[in-house]
Formats: C-alpha cells, sequence, structure tokens
C-alpha cells in the first residue's frame, strides 16, 4: 500500500533495503529478538524501500536463533521515508509459511512477550483511513497493509495462497482435509489462512528437501502432469509473453520448486550444539534437482566452485553451473530423466547426512574450537568438492543417455532405444489426423 525509493534515486528518501538491514542484524545481534528491533529501529529512523511497485513494495522475512522463531514485517511509510515494521513469535510447537506476502494477521498489541511492532504502525494505519480504532476491532496487520488492487485478481491470491496451502497440508493432515485450496491469499480473505499450524510431527530435515522440490505431485495442481507439461511430465512452466504481442489474461500454478531458483536452504539451530556447530543446507538451483550441503556457522571457508559469480559466464568449475546444466537437460525428456537424476541425488544426499553426523559426533571430541572448526572446514569442504565433481558426471552421463530423443545404455544391439511419445500426446497434438487431407480436392456441399 506504500511506495518509496532510494536516496539517489528521483525523489528518492530511503536508505536502506532488506538486504542491508539483514547485514547488519547479523553483524549486531545475537538473537533473532534484538535483530527484529534493530532491523525495524534502523528502518524507521533511515528510510525502507524495496520493489517500486504496490504488489513488491514490501518484505517478509523469517528470523531465528537458537530458542527462538520470529517472523518479521516492514514496508515504507506513505511519505517513503521511513518505515512501518511489525513481528510475532512463532510459538515452539508451531510450522509457518511464507511465499511472498505479508503472514502477519490479527495482532495482541499488548503482549510485548510474542508481538513486536513500530510507534507508528497504528497511527499511520488510523490516518490513512486503513484502521478504525474508535470500536474493539483487533489489528490485522496484512488486511491493513497488504495490498490488494480495486478489482479482484485471482491470480494474485492464489501465487502466494497455493504455496502456503501445499506447505500447510503437507505438514497438517486435519489441514489437509478442511482447507480450500481454491480460496486465494488476499487481505480481504486472509482468515481462511493461518498465521501458523501444529504439524502431525516434528519435521525433519529430509521431509524440508521434498516440501522445497514440490510441484504439486499428487493433487488436482500437479504440474508433471497434462498439454502444458508436455509429452514427458515437464513441471517447468516459463513466465513472461512474446514481446509485440498482447499479454493474456491467466497464468500458470507457481510451485514451491521453481524453474528460476538460483538456491535454496535449511538452517538449523540448536541449543544443545556450540554456536559455530549451526548448520545451513545449501543447495545450488532449482531445489527439485538439487543436493543440499552442509554449510556451518564457524566455517573458514567454501571451495571455489560454490563461489562462481556468473550466471553469464558457463564454467565447468562452477557447482551452481553444475544443477544448472542437468536441470536444463532433463527438460528435454522430465519423465525420462528424472528416475536417474533423483537417484543420483538421494545418493549424495545420504552421504551428506551421514557427513553431518560424523562431524557432530566428531566435534564434540574435540575441546579446542579452533581445531573444531578447523576439523569441519575441512570435512565440509571435502564433500562439496566431491558433490560438484560427482553432478559433472551426472550430467555428461544424461547427455549420453539421453541425446535425439533416444535412450543408449551401451553400444550393442538393442542398446539404443527410441521411446517414443505417449499415445494422449499423440493425439492431442493432431497427430492421428494425419495425411492432412488435399484442400484442392475437398468439395463443398
Amino acid at each position: 500500500r506504500t511506495l518509496a525509493r532510494p536516496l539517489g534515486e528521483d525523489g528518492g528518501k530511503a536508505l536502506l533495503d532488506i538486504a542491508e538491514l539483514s547485514k547488519i542484524a547479523m553483524e549486531r545481534c545475537k538473537t533473532a529478538r534484538q535483530a527484529v528491533q534493530v532491523m525495524g529501529d534502523l528502518g524507521s529512523e533511515h528510510g525502507f524501500y524495496a520493489e517500486a511497485v504496490f504488489a513488491d513494495s514490501g518484505e517478509a522475512l523469517i528470523l531465528a536463533d537458537r530458542e527462538e522463531l520470529w517472523v518479521f514485517h516492514i514496508l515504507p511509510t506513505p511519505d517513503g521515508a521511513s518505515a512501518i515494521w511489525a513481528a510475532q513469535r512463532v510459538p515452539d510447537d508451531q510450522a509457518v509459511v511464507i511465499a511472498n506476502d505479508f503472514i502477519i494477521q490479527e495482532m495482541d498489541l499488548e503482549d510485548r512477550e510474542n508481538f513486536m511492532h513500530s510507534a507508528n504502525m497504528v497511527s499511520i494505519a488510523v490516518d490513512e483511513g486503513w484502521f478504525d480504532d474508535s470500536g474493539n476491532e483487533t489489528f490485522n496487520f496484512f488486511k491493513t497493509f497488504g495490498y490488494e488492487p480495486k478489482e479482484f485478481d485471482p491470480v494474485l491470491g492464489l501465487y502466494s495462497g497455493r504455496r502456503m496451502w501445499r506447505f500447510n497440508s503437507l505438514v497438517n493432515s486435519e489441514y489437509n482435509k478442511s482447507a480450500d485450496p481454491y480460496i486465494g491469499y488476499t487481505p480481504s480473505q486472509c482468515e481462511h489462512y493461518p498465521f501458523s499450524l501444529k504439524p502431525d510431527r516434528n519435521i525433519s530435515v529430509e521431509t524440508l528437501f521434498k516440501v522445497l522440490g514440490d510441484h504439486y505431485e499428487g493433487t488436482e495442481f500437479d504440474l508433471t502432469v497434462g498439454l502444458a507439461a508436455g509429452p514427458f511430465g515437464n513441471p517447468n512452466r516459463f513466465e513472461g509473453h512474446t514481446k509485440g504481442t498482447k499479454a493474456l489474461k491467466g497464468g500458470f500454478e507457481r510451485p514451491i520448486s521453481i524453474y528460476r531458483g538460483t538456491y535454496s536452504f535449511i538452517a538449523q539451530a540448536s541449543a544443545s550444539h556450540p554456536d559455530y556447530l549451526g548448520v545451513t543446507w545449501y543447495g545450488q538451483d532449482q531445489p527439485a534437482g538439487t543436493v543440499w550441503a552442509p554449510i556451518y556457522a564457524g566455517q573458514e571457508s567454501v571451495p571455489e566452485s560454490f563461489l562462481w559469480p556468473k550466471q553469464s559466464e558457463f564454467s565447468l568449475d562452477s557447482a551452481w553451473w553444475a544443477f544448472n546444466f542437468v536441470n536444463n537437460w532433463i527438460q528435454l525428456g522430465y519423465s525420462k530423466m528424472v528416475g536417474d537424476v533423483n537417484d543420483a541425488r538421494a545418493e549424495l544426499q545420504a552421504e551428506a547426512m551421514e557427513l553431518h553426523a560424523l562431524v557432530v559426533k566428531a566435534v564434540a571430541w574435540i575441546p579446542i574450537k579452533s581445531v573444531a572448526v578447523a576439523v569441519l572446514t575441512r570435512m565440509s569442504n571435502k564433500f562439496i568438492d566431491k558433490l560438484t565433481k560427482s553432478w559433472w558426471q551426472v550430467a555428461f552421463k544424461l547427455v549420453a543417455k539421453y541425446s535425439n530423443g533416444l535412450v543408449t545404455t551401451g553400444e550393442d544391439p538393442g542398446e539404443r532405444t527410441g521411446p517414443g511419445y505417449p499415445n494422449w500426446w499423440l493425439k492431442a497434438v493432431g497427430y492421428t489426423n494425419w495425411p492432412p487431407a488435399d484442400p484442392g480436392k475437398i468439395s463443398s456441399y
């Protein structure tokens, strides 16, 4: 509902974006609660900006330490010179999902233990006519500050809502039975979505790997089926329209794992481990086709293969390019190749999990922090080097095995086959209507 521009641009009054606020918080703060306060205060004092369009002018983050998990929201003030912000603590037994939208709804402004907010939050909402404080209405952050066009747009609500529904339905069976996935997540109907919910069981890292790689498989929104998936069940849907043509209304489902995903990660902090043993499981490129490597908070370095900075320059030395190449190659025949890719992923991911267990066990026996850090750095980096080399080998094997529409497993007779197209797709594209009739020989009646 508000916009701001950075200092240096015409009319710009704001100094900080979410990247800078995050860096400052990581430098200065020990806890998530402290980070909320520091980021909020600096945004208010120096001005906050994001994208200069109403649908993308705010930011939503999850902040966590070893004890607490907080959701943090921030957007510019109407004059573009300051910030409005709020935060809500996630209960210890709850799971929460953010999908490119604010998720804080009703706020208990007297509960300082579980809610935090800027001093100007309510007064600006009242002044702008977005909230009436004369009655008993509970303040709802998303209803108050969330963007919703005057003309209802179902696509906008489902862009976030469908992914929120999917996550919640995967971790809570009761929600899966009762929730309506066709209701989009917008300020006017946000009450259909919980801020957080209790999962059926503790959520493992392995479960989150599966969630991050999801394309709605097995649901009515499954992106691996239908004409748009092509003959080989490709779940990726590119965005945009051909230049010079009228943009059509409509859209494709936005999955959790999207083709243009550059990276994904799962961060783990534990009160039972020293801070330097906090681990981030980092995956290169699209989540559905990655392997997450353990990188530790105290790690002193990572291999050069994980630091390649250019998407405009191909490199066989880059881990990102290895995963990106496979994720692109597989689109030539997704259903043919995905089994091979997932087998390779499973093998390396299991090795990564075993490595992490070994690191935790080894470090427990090392009383000197510097030695422990050196050990975990060496172990992590050795795995990353192996992962990069292994994934390029996966790429080369796929190129050899799946080229020219064929499946080649060897040089002997019968080791090169053409699986062809499925019948349903051949019928859909007119295969059974060939050859066409000669227009010159068609008589009219």
